[in-house]
């Protein structure tokens, strides 16, 4: 009896870690560290890519969107502008190809008169969670660093009003921290082994257990 719970309990922990590869990289809470000294924020990530706008052709593993219809590239920043009322939100959107987790960038609020301060709002393929509270950049940036780091990946970084109004703001020197994913073959190739020995287990035991007897 002893010995079949153990074969039982075998089979059950591959079944778990089986399991654990599909689900590999969710989660439902993320703990985000929010940083204002950029070398803090270099030490704390490590590897990080630049973005510096010195043209209008961005990263080749970074798109951006605006539901304001108001940004561009120009002068070697990105130029944005967001608004909230109570009929409408319209945002910009920065968008990645794979995971990351950290970003940052100078921020100036100033252009424009002073207005809400901005929203950030970090979005993963199956969550969604807000840094800290209204506004997370307040309208009194002007240039200064402002950056996150989070402990769970995301691909999307949304940018909103900090509150009801209209902001007008620049970004320079965007920095970001992608995460390296296994290949999909190289999962498949690990799924595929671990069946195989959840396979392979049942008989070997039962044949050792055999020659026990005899």
């Amino acid at each position: 009896m002893d010995k079949i719970n153990t074969t039982t309990t075998k089979r059950a922990i591959i079944a778990a870690t089986f399991a654990s590869l599909l689900y590999i990289g969710q989660s439902s809470a993320a703990v985000i560290s929010v940083f204002t000294d950029q070398a803090l924020w270099e030490s704390a990530v490590g590897n990080f890519t630049i973005e510096t706008f010195d043209d209008s052709l961005l990263n080749r593993e970074i798109s951006v969107t605006s539901t304001a219809g108001d940004h561009s590239v120009s002068s070697g920043v990105f130029n944005g502008l967001v608004f909230e009322d109570d009929t409408v939100a319209l945002d910009t959107n920065w968008s990645f190809t794979g995971p990351i987790l950290a970003f940052g960038g100078n921020w100036d609020l100033s252009p424009g008169s002073p207005g809400t301060g901005l929203e950030i709002a970090l979005h993963s393929p199956d969550d969604f969670f807000l840094v800290a509270g209204r506004p997370d950049i307040a309208n009194t940036y002007t240039g200064g660093f402002w950056g996150i780091l989070s402990d769970t990946p995301f691909n999307a970084i949304q940018i909103l009003s900090g509150d009801s109004g209209i902001e007008n703001y620049t970004l320079d020197n965007l920095v970001y921290s992608k995460i390296q994913v296994p290949e999909p073959n190289s999962l498949l190739l690990l799924a595929l082994g671990l069946i195989g020995l959840l396979s392979f287990g049942g008989p070997f035991i039962k044949n050792k257990e055999r020659k026990l007897r005899i």
